[in-house]
């Protein structure tokens, strides 16, 4: 029989194998794909991330984050499978999902505000003389 912290340790050790392996092949798909060094990926990545938002694409966000709060708010109250401390799991999934539509359109009116040229006269108080 198998004692328990060995079963612990050869599980992590799979863990951090199997992560291992995922990012070689992450890197190298990202290399074969772009002719890029692998250390590009996180910049390119950050570039993607940070450009404008469309408005298709917020759209389109926004409605999956609703979708989610609202689908776990009411397994919340109407559903009788979260019992106890089980409650967490679809609580903390619409404050997740919640904080992420707060990012969204705060993003979003930022973007919009960056946008917008801001009008202002060059004489402040009456008429140009």
């Amino acid at each position: 029989m198998v004692s328990d912290n060995l079963t612990i340790m050869i599980g992590l050790l799979a863990a951090l194998v199997g992560g291992v392996l995922f990012l070689w092949l992450r890197d190298r798909l990202y290399v074969d794909r772009t002719g890029k060094p692998a250390s590009e990926r996180i910049r390119d990545q950050k570039e993607r991330a940070n450009r404008p938002i469309t408005k298709v694409r917020y759209l389109v966000l926004s409605a999956l984050d609703v979708i989610a709060i609202v689908l776990f708010v009411l397994a919340l109250f109407w559903s009788r499978d979260y019992k106890g401390w089980a409650i967490l799991i679809p609580l903390c999934i619409v404050l997740n999902a919640g904080f992420a539509l707060h990012q969204l359109q705060a993003r979003w009116r930022r973007q919009q505000r960056s946008e917008t040229p801001s009008v202002v006269p060059d004489q402040l108080s009456g008429p140009a003389r």
